[in-house]
């Protein structure tokens, strides 16, 4: 027999867990930043513990099946009209009180050497520092204005809200553009992208640009799914059959419930190689999942569903039956 105690305290246990969220650790392995087919870029973590089955990560086979999974089961579109805007889950400080003194970290101001990059109003400038003045060396225009810099070895990228309207289209788009350094007073552009929607986090690691953006489902009848990559201001296919520029990232998702969902793309520019092709992978969340990320780490935090049969079971078994005395057992 149970007291009307012990049942309230089996009572408090299950609704502990049940409102509480558990959180996914993913790290990018630093080691290989490229991708493995047919795995996903980051490692799953899990407090050194088994994924559970909802945390499981699953791969689309090709789009089609991603089109017919959203088709069975995303319960409610984002183009829906009280969430038509999707707002960043963890924007970045753009504009910071102190400069970032780590060459991976974003910021409007960057040094290197005698060189200082700064960003002012549409333009990007470059200066070489004295004892005595400071020489300005270039002024780098944009149809757009920067928010961010970054730097790697004589790579200088810079991005920002894309304003140009004939990009946007009905979408939000941000930029990336990368400058070779070796003469800084005459830096080359060597890549330019512009990714369709809003940005998470951008970072460097072992040499390669991370970019994170979020963005909306499409329309089924969109003819394309995935947020859109435009190289030079044109559209990269996203088949790579006979085409010569594409980007076709591979999709996983959970193994859970969906609804209200929207992608995460994780972008990967190879800074070493200029000529190699933008790497990426996407992974479809709900709207019970919450990204949060730093340099190198990612994290995504998400609304476990439990059996309470069992969790009620289990909490009789080892917390309430011990308790008992002999009798009541």
């Amino acid at each position: 027999m149970f007291s009307k105690s012990s049942k309230l305290i089996i009572s408090l246990l299950i609704t502990t867990v049940l409102l509480s969220a558990c959180s996914l650790s993913f790290n990018i392995d630093k080691e290989k930043p490229q991708f493995v087919d047919d795995k996903p870029m980051i490692e799953e973590v899990l407090d050194n513990k088994p994924a559970k089955k909802t945390a499981g990560l699953k791969k689309f086979k090709s789009y089609a099946d991603l089109d017919l999974f959203l088709a069975s089961n995303n319960k409610s579109s984002l183009r829906e009209k009280e969430t038509k805007v999707l707002e960043p889950v963890a924007s970045i400080n753009y504009f910071k009180d102190n400069p970032s003194d780590d060459f991976r970290e974003s910021d409007i101001l960057k040094q290197s050497s005698d060189f200082v990059y700064t960003i002012v109003r549409n333009q990007v400038m470059i200066l070489r520092t004295g004892p005595e003045e400071n020489l300005l060396l270039k002024k780098i225009d944009f149809n757009s204005t920067p928010q961010g810099l970054l730097l790697s070895g004589k790579k200088l990228i810079v991005y920002g809200y894309e304003e140009d309207l004939s990009k946007k289209e009905a979408s939000d788009f941000y930029f990336i553009k990368i400058f070779d350094l070796s003469s800084p007073s005459e830096p080359s552009l060597i890549n330019d992208y512009s990714f369709e929607g809003l940005i998470n986090n951008i970072f460097i690691e072992n040499n390669h640009l991370y970019l994170l953006t979020e963005s909306e489902i499409k329309d089924q009848g969109s003819g394309r799914t995935l947020a859109k990559v435009l190289e030079s201001d044109k559209l990269l296919a996203s088949s790579c059959d006979g085409v010569e520029k594409c980007f076709a990232p591979d999709v996983f998702y959970f193994d859970s419930n969906y609804s209200k969902a929207r992608f995460l793309n994780i972008n990967v520019i190879d800074l070493e190689d200029a000529f190699s092709s933008l790497g990426g992978q996407v992974y479809l969340l709900s709207e019970d999942h919450r990204v949060f990320s730093s340099n190198a780490s990612i994290f995504i935090s998400y609304l476990e569903t439990l059996n309470t049969s069992l969790l009620e079971f289990e909490a009789k078994r080892e917390i309430i039956y011990p308790l008992l005395s002999e009798l009541d057992k």
